[in-house]
């Protein structure tokens, strides 16, 4: 099993810190997600229709626990995988709650604007 290198995008960190005014237990709440993903554990479903084939973009359900919501009406992380460098791109967090989805598009943008060019 491979380890990740684990890479916060400004993206994230802000959308974290949002999160966090309304949900305070968000940090806590993510966190088995994010060990997983370093410890080379490639949690959530893959995003189709992403402009870098190489390379994949993934969304996971994680529980609010605060929000007494489970992984169904809780949180929502999209991270990037650039399998050569062996480094995840945490792009973005959301709540269900707060946002239904997010598209394909700004998914692009974000990787576009992040992640070191191919």
């Amino acid at each position: 099993m491979n380890h990740y290198q684990i890479i916060p995008t400004k993206s994230f960190d802000r959308a974290l810190r949002n999160l966090t005014k309304k949900h305070p237990k968000a940090v806590d709440d993510i966190g088995d997600v994010l060990t997983s993903l370093q410890n080379g554990d490639l949690v959530g479903n893959a995003i189709p229709g992403l402009k870098h084939p190489n390379n994949k973009a993934f969304k996971v359900r994680s529980a609010n626990v605060s929000g007494r919501t489970g992984k169904r009406g809780g949180f929502r992380i999209i991270y990037y995988l650039v399998t050569s460098d062996n480094e995840i791109y945490l792009l973005t967090v959301y709540s269900k709650s707060d946002k239904q989805n997010i598209s394909t598009k700004e998914i692009n943008e974000l990787v576009r604007k992040y992640v070191k060019p191919l």
